[in-house]
């Protein structure tokens, strides 16, 4: 038994016990909510790293829809020439009104398409020695009315390229070469250029005055709108309003020798051929102006120009210009390109198209197509951005073909082995100039002499006089001298004759490279087209097998048939 003493004991022990045990818990209690607090203070450079963080998800949420609208969309070029037997195809000119009618011009004949370039037939062909086809237009009112600017004066049609007539020669050879034309909103003035002066016709081509201002100058460019003109000359771009003819320059031309600090050419030769200023258009608002040091623009009416961006064009030179549907195309000697307002850069179209030398582009926004005119016939493609999308079968039949055919490295390999063009010519040439240094000039010497001896015997009175000969006196030299010029070692004149041939091989490299690398692609293209589309009509794949084919040639053509000589090893 417990005594009283015992039991108050035990309770209090017991009391003990439960209050270190409601201490302990209260501790606990309190060291989570010390953790909790301080979990929540937050490090300031945390902070920071969490700003940047959102900044760079901002950039990316928008360059990301930009980059993948170039990296998924291009256009697709094709050839659209049947029908046209000429080669080189240097006019064009889309019907607005209808545009499944299509003018073309090469060499000495125009071509009339109705089915938008699928077929071509040929209206009209220039006779004489004098061929070329520069411009074709149509009046804005009646499109029935076709206007075509030759080397031999300025031929119209009334009746949709049905009959022709000349309208226009000029007094010599210069006047009766007609360049560009231009026909007003209204069709009541119509502007023609020629390389010896401006005319202009206010009875639709049936008569014509000369412009005094341009007298004995060569026209490049006409644009007329709804108040003003402007004219495109050697000298400089000209303008003046439509009701007050009255012309002012407001584009200058550089100087020859101001060019040339900037410029090379290869061909010196050609420099009076040489423009500055290569094309203009206008529309509602603005004057673009196409040169060799990229595209300006300005308001109408206006002086002050503003140069628009050459990122993404791989150079400045800008040839031709085209605005269809508040999009600019230009072209240069490195292709078709776009300009994307948003981001300020150039992108290439020039996929599928087998060259670089492109001599103008027309489009119809009706129907959204695009036509270049080319030194290799006609092309035309979408002007909605094709989705570019393989499926995993043409993958695998585009390695199979990989296979059996060389790779782009090796083919342009060898276009430069074959073109003679490789960096190691001109490296062997620094080389062997500076051992040239080492080698002694070399001067020989050769003498030889003989000498006679003759006295005179005057005999007697009565005895004839004699010549003596006494005996020959021969000599025989000859040296060797060697000269060295150790200061060739650090410099000689052969290493500037190297520099201009490397700065011109440098050039025809590119140009090499830039003409195989295009038709290289465009022939995987095409193989890929006829390995998606199997059934596709007889007819159709004969024409793209034929197309192979001449690709595979032109690229045999470059490189000396190695791409068919590969395919048989």
């Amino acid at each position: 038994m417990l005594t009283n003493h015992q039991i108050n004991d035990i309770s209090v022990f017991s009391t003990q016990i439960k209050e270190e045990e409601r201490r302990k818990e209260m501790e606990k209690e309190k060291s989570k909510c010390t953790k909790k607090k301080q979990g929540s203070r937050i490090d300031p450079k945390f902070l920071k790293l969490k700003k940047w963080i959102m900044a760079l998800l901002s950039l990316v949420t928008f360059i990301l829809p930009v980059l993948v609208s170039f990296a998924d969309e291009e256009l697709l070029w094709q050839s659209s020439d049947n029908g046209i037997v000429e080669s080189i195809v240097t006019a064009l000119h889309v019907i607005r009104s209808n545009p499944n009618i299509v003018y073309a011009g090469g060499g000495r004949s125009i071509y009339k398409s109705i089915d938008a370039g699928k077929n071509w037939t040929r209206v009209l062909t220039l006779k004489g020695e004098r061929k070329g086809i520069n411009f074709i237009s149509s009046c804005p009112n009646d499109f029935s009315k076709i206007f075509v600017a030759t080397s031999d004066g300025l031929y119209v049609s009334q009746d949709e390229g049905g009959t022709w007539h000349r309208a226009f020669k000029g007094m010599d050879d210069l006047q009766r070469d007609v360049s560009c034309i231009s026909i007003s909103p209204d069709s009541e003035m119509m502007l023609i250029g020629t390389k010896r002066g401006l005319f202009t016709s206010h009875d639709k081509a049936k008569n014509w005055n000369t412009e005094d201002a341009f007298i004995n100058k060569q026209i490049n460019s006409i644009a007329i709108g709804e108040d003003y003109l402007y004219v495109c000359v050697d000298d400089g771009l000209y303008y003046t309003q439509r009701d007050y003819i009255s012309w002012d320059r407001i584009y200058v031309v550089r100087a020859r020798n101001e060019r040339g600090s900037e410029q090379y050419s290869d061909n010196n030769d050609n420099e009076e051929e040489c423009c500055e200023l290569n094309y203009m258009i206008i529309d509602d608002k603005r004057v673009y102006l196409a040169t060799d040091y990229g595209l300006y623009y300005a308001m109408l009416g206006k002086r002050n120009w503003q140069a628009i961006t050459s990122e993404g064009l791989l150079t400045r030179q800008v040839e031709f210009i085209l605005e269809t549907s508040k999009r600019i195309f230009s072209v240069t000697r490195k292709g078709i390109f776009e300009y994307n307002a948003k981001s300020s850069i150039w992108r290439d179209y020039s996929s599928g198209l087998t060259t670089l030398r492109i001599n103008m582009i027309d489009a119809s926004s009706v129907q959204g197509v695009i036509y270049a005119a080319t030194d290799r016939g006609l092309f035309k493609a979408a002007l909605d951005k094709v989705p570019i999308g393989i499926s995993l079968g043409d993958r695998q039949g585009n390695r199979a073909i990989n296979n059996k055919e060389p790779g782009i490295l090796e083919v342009q390999q060898a276009a430069i082995d074959y073109a003679e063009v490789s960096p190691d010519k001109i490296k062997w040439m620094r080389k062997s100039a500076k051992n040239k240094a080492l080698l002694p000039k070399v001067s020989l010497s050769l003498d030889r002499d003989i000498d006679r001896t003759i006295d005179l015997d005057r005999g007697g009175t009565n005895d004839p006089d004699f010549y003596i000969e006494g005996p020959r006196d021969r000599s025989f030299d000859w040296g060797v001298d060697l000269s060295w010029d150790l200061g060739e070692l650090i410099w000689n004149d052969d290493q500037a004759n190297i520099d201009v041939r490397s700065r011109l091989m440098v050039q025809l490299r590119n140009d090499v490279l830039d003409e195989v690398t295009k038709l290289y692609f465009a022939r995987k293209r095409l193989q890929a087209e006829l390995m998606q589309n199997s059934a596709e009509d007889s007819s159709k794949r004969a024409l793209k097998q034929l197309r192979l084919d001449e690709l595979t040639a032109n690229i045999d053509g470059l490189t000396g048939g190695y791409l068919s000589s590969y395919a048989k090893d």
